[in-house]
């Protein structure tokens, strides 16, 4: 779930083509593991929160997967991003 997350913030970031996508969301996995772990675990509870709201399945679950998606990796992302410009 979390190499799917990764992957839908580099496509819609970075225009690279889908095997070069595939393994940089794998790659990113193992970069952070308080990464990992904090996106992990932010995907559990807003699935559960989810769940327990059901009005939310479908007005809210993909714009906060997304919007906490990309608050978490954020660091990573520059990263990225420095070391395209260089």
């Amino acid at each position: 779930m979390t190499a799917f997350e990764y992957s839908m913030i580099f496509d819609s970031q970075f225009d690279i083509s889908f095997g070069n996508l595939l393994k940089m969301s794998f790659i990113s996995n193992f970069i952070s593991f308080k990464t990992y772990l904090k996106l992990l675990f932010g995907i559990v509870v807003i699935c559960v929160l989810t769940w327990r709201f059901k009005g939310l399945i479908l007005f809210g679950l993909i714009g906060l997967l997304q919007v906490y998606s990309l608050s978490v990796t954020k660091d990573w992302r520059l990263k990225i991003e420095e070391q395209l410009a260089e």
